[in-house]
């Protein structure tokens, strides 16, 4: 399905699709336009602000260097998505659980950053974004130990090919506004990720699970540790 959005000076705005595009997919358009939101300052090479994206409003550090030579300008971007004004973020099965102030002293159990680098062109109208990459690395240490922490990492890469002038024909569905880039969760039932798992005795399970987890990993973290850890999670949802 087509989607429509405004871009005007650098910044998506006025996100809609067709009434039966799924919140999921319109997350997936989203994260591909996210790529492109850029807040360009023409006085000033250097500069820090909160800017919105797909993970809230975040601090944000542009450098911005032009080539005169070459015709091009370089510009990176980097986001840190630990300082956010405002953090799209879902706690899930917290109910039970205490807060521990001297662990949020020690440090965050959930970290990240993305960085941002672009080529682009000067052209009379305005600047042509001619090559993007991007990186984002998100840490999740939830007992805060020595290589107790999981890791992930996602690339994005989008490449300028040619310029087409031939006219898109409009769409003939009824379209519905959906805002700005924030990512928005659905009402879909998602279940995170899940380890098959025989429950015979939940109690006795959990027990078994958490002194595995204590004995196993007193001077080094067991390779099994991470997939102890999602099985205790699905028994203490039983």
């Amino acid at each position: 399905a087509l989607i429509k959005f405004e871009y005007s000076n650098g910044v998506v705005s006025r996100v809609s699709a067709p009434a039966g595009v799924s919140t999921t997919v319109l997350n997936i358009y989203r994260g591909i336009l996210n790529i492109l939101q850029l807040n360009v300052k023409k006085t000033q090479n250097v500069y820090e602000l909160q800017e919105s994206g797909v993970h809230g409003v975040c601090k944000t550090q542009y450098v911005i260097r032009e080539d005169a030579k070459a015709e091009r300008i370089h510009l990176t971007k980097s986001k840190d998505l630990n300082h956010c004004q405002e953090r799209i973020v879902k706690d899930i099965g917290l109910d039970f659980l205490e807060k521990c102030h001297d662990c949020e002293a020690r440090g965050k159990a959930l970290e990240g950053t993305a960085s941002y680098n672009y080529i682009m062109k000067p052209t009379p109208s305005g600047s042509l974004i001619m090559e993007a990459v991007a990186t984002e690395v998100i840490q999740f240490s939830p007992f805060n130990i020595l290589n107790g922490a999981a890791q992930m990492q996602s690339r994005q890469n989008l490449t300028f090919v040619n310029m087409e002038n031939t006219p898109v024909e409009p769409a003939r569905n009824d379209y519905v506004q959906h805002g700005s880039l924030q990512y928005e969760y659905g009402r879909e039932v998602l279940q995170t990720p899940i380890h098959l798992l025989k429950v015979t005795n939940a109690e006795e399970q959990i027990v078994n699970t958490m002194n595995h987890l204590v004995a196993s990993n007193v001077d080094r973290v067991h390779e099994d540790a991470p997939l102890k850890f999602v099985e205790l999670i699905q028994l203490l949802r039983v």
